[in-house]
């Protein structure tokens, strides 16, 4: 590539090249004695080559190119470095040629100070008016775009960039009342001429004399890049008190400063962000091996798990993505979404519904993937409770359908995403999840072709159908938030989080056939109260929850329990030696046994036979105990009851 200099560096150049001269040759007035005589034509050539060495100088350490409307302390101190390199090589020189007799010594390091004063002052002169200009059409058009008054927390280097980044826009009208921090030492301090007006404690107080004096804030801006989880929860509480919803900045300390500009603006703090887990580092290349070339096929292709199977398998490098959806708007939502980061002609969009056998074979028969991730299910709890036959169809036929494929077909490995409401189930739901983790537990330990891995775990924050979208839309509509019971607890995980660690743990998995049958489950940290997550997004609304907002119960559903498990108490935990998931040490049926109670199933469910379906299902699943959500209390119905719970 050759080296481009445009008009502007043209005309930077020759500005700095004139200002070192000028300053050359006042240095040297200055220092030189008045009755002594002067030869001009030396002293002109000496300012002309310190101006002509400064300027490459100020190329050299890349200040030139530098936009002055944006000069900080690095393009200062490029400055300062080109100005001192620049007298230090013209003592040399002179020194060199005539052994500096006719050039006093300090002369050179006058003019490298006055040179340094000269061009950062321009410069700075320079952004000070364009921001004065900005302001002053901010002003001009004031009428037509309101003032909006905000708070920071945080006094950081964010926040330094933040208020700058205001200053100079001509768009919005934004103005920085105060800030907090709770560290003692920047109290009574300013920032960019923003004051910290002390801890965070104080926001309530200073929001009521603001709003006395007409200007209320109407948004807590958190500037502070890392923060722990506790802390971001008791900065919302308090803002929440105060009636004012707080956002935050993502971290700008590796940002330019002519970058940040364009890229510094508040974002809503995520849910997830006031959870308090952390999530497993990984190692994508790693992860990328298990995919790299492949064609995968992934069911339920068009659910929040699905969809991101499938945008994780494309970014790691598979050679063909399998599309398998029964659902047309999301089939055709996932494929868009796959041929803007992945060439079209590699994505195959599968309209299929899994309990279609003969569909599903085709499917197999004409792309013959190497890996299935098998996503599709029907997960809504309450729902599922009064479509039983359709719940079972799906989840425990269809699985069976999909992975019999998977053998036939000569897959490698078959990954079923299950459910921590497989465990002791209660619900129809969680009954059906375990009797598809017993089946495919059967065929890995029966299978000579294909290795069948099972993963397990809990919710995934904003998944299709879950709490976090339901208290969205109650917030918007001014409330109240529904929680089915106040003890109610759930485990959380973010949907990238739990697509990275599925494909960890089925490539461990994979890597050992000595663990065939087991149960991989994802490590999901400590369950949080669904109250607490409601409290907390109504505070990141800027309300308090009971003054503002209101938080009813609702009582439990059919099917739900109070807190989910991970792991029952015939499957033992055993430590995988790897970060972020363990494994649960099988209990599987043979697999002719197995084959022949599902026969059986499929049977009577095509027959539309409910009541003999859910006796089979007992027979699969022996610690399925429906519960009544009403009192909590459980029922035992034995594998030869009549009773359908």
């Amino acid at each position: 590539m050759g080296f481009y200099f445009s008009r502007r560096d043209s005309a930077v150049f020759a500005i700095d090249m004139l200002l070192c001269a000028a300053c050359f040759w006042l240095a040297h007035s200055m220092i030189w004695p008045p009755m002594q005589p002067i030869n001009e034509v030396f002293v002109w050539l000496y300012s002309l080559t310190f101006g002509v060495m400064c300027a490459i100088a100020t190329l050299a350490t890349g200040v030139n190119g530098s936009a002055w409307r944006f000069t900080s302390l690095p393009e200062l101190v490029g400055l300062l470095r080109a100005c001192v390199g620049a007298a230090l090589l013209l003592t040399l020189l002179v020194f060199f040629f005539n052994r500096g007799t006719a050039l006093p010594r300090s002369v050179p390091f006058l003019a490298a100070t006055f040179s340094f004063v000269m061009m950062g002052g321009v410069r700075v002169a320079y952004r000070m008016s364009r921001e004065r200009i900005g302001t002053a059409k901010r002003w001009m058009r004031g009428q037509s775009t309101p003032i909006k008054n905000i708070a920071l927390y945080g006094a950081s280097n964010n926040a330094d960039i933040y208020i700058r980044s205001l200053r100079r826009s001509t768009d919005v009208r934004v103005n920085v009342l105060g800030m907090f921090d709770d560290r003692p030492r920047w109290h009574g301090s300013t920032l960019q001429g923003v004051r910290v007006l002390g801890g965070i404690e104080m926001l309530p107080d200073v929001q009521d004399h603001w709003r006395i004096d007409g200007c209320p804030v109407s948004e807590l801006v958190i500037t502070e890049p890392h923060l722990k989880p506790q802390e971001i929860r008791a900065i919302v509480t308090k803002a929440a008190e105060a009636r004012i919803p707080t956002r935050c900045l993502t971290d700008l300390d590796e940002l330019t400063d002519v970058d940040a500009h364009r890229l510094v603006s508040p974002r809503p703090i995520r849910i997830e962000q006031l959870l308090g887990r952390r999530e497993v580092p990984l190692d994508t290349q790693l992860l990328g091996a298990f995919v790299m070339g492949k064609t995968v096929l992934v069911s339920g292709a068009g659910g929040s798990i699905g969809a991101e199977i499938c945008r994780q398998v494309a970014s790691l490098g598979a050679e063909r993505i399998i599309c398998v959806e029964h659902s047309e708007f999301a089939l055709y939502s996932i494929t868009q979404d796959l041929v803007e980061v992945f060439p079209e002609e590699r994505v195959v969009a599968c309209l299929a519904d899994i309990r279609d056998d003969a569909r599903i074979d085709e499917i197999f028969e004409r792309y013959a993937p190497d890996i299935v991730f098998h996503a599709a299910a029907l997960k809504h709890v309450p729902l599922m409770e009064v479509n039983r036959v359709e719940c079972l169809r799906t989840n425990v036929v269809g699985t069976r359908v999909v992975a019999d494929a998977a053998d036939r077909h000569g897959v490698a490995a078959f990954v079923m995403i299950s459910s921590d409401k497989a465990v002791s189930p209660t619900s129809i739901m969680g009954a059906s999840k375990r009797a598809a983790e017993a089946y495919c537990q059967a065929k890995d330990r029966a299978s000579e072709t294909t290795r069948y891995l099972t993963v397990r775990f809990g919710n995934v924050v904003d998944s299709n159908g879950s709490v976090l979208p339901l208290f969205r839309k109650q917030l918007q509509r001014g409330g109240p938030l529904t929680v089915t019971h106040p003890d109610i607890k759930r485990y959380f995980m973010t949907i990238p989080e739990a697509v990275r660690l599925v494909f960890k743990a089925s490539m461990f998995g994979a890597e050992h056939p000595d663990l065939r049958g087991c149960v991989y489950v994802l490590d999901m940290g400590e369950p949080i109260r669904i109250y607490e997550i409601a409290e907390r997004m109504i505070e990141l609304a800027g309300y308090a929850p009971g003054r503002d907002v209101d938080i009813e119960i609702v009582g439990l559903r059919q099917g739900e329990k109070l807190k989910e498990e991970l792991f029952a108490p015939n499957e033992p935990k055993v430590d995988t030696g790897q970060e972020g998931f363990f494994a649960a040490a099988p209990q599987v049926a043979e697999y002719a046994l197995m084959a022949k109670l599902f026969d059986e199933m499929d049977r009577q469910l095509d027959e539309r036979n409910a009541d003999a379906a859910l006796k089979q299902l007992r027979h699969l699943v022996p610690d399925y105990l429906p519960a009544d959500p009403v009192h909590l209390k459980q029922t035992r119905q034995g594998p030869g009851s009549e009773k359908v719970v």
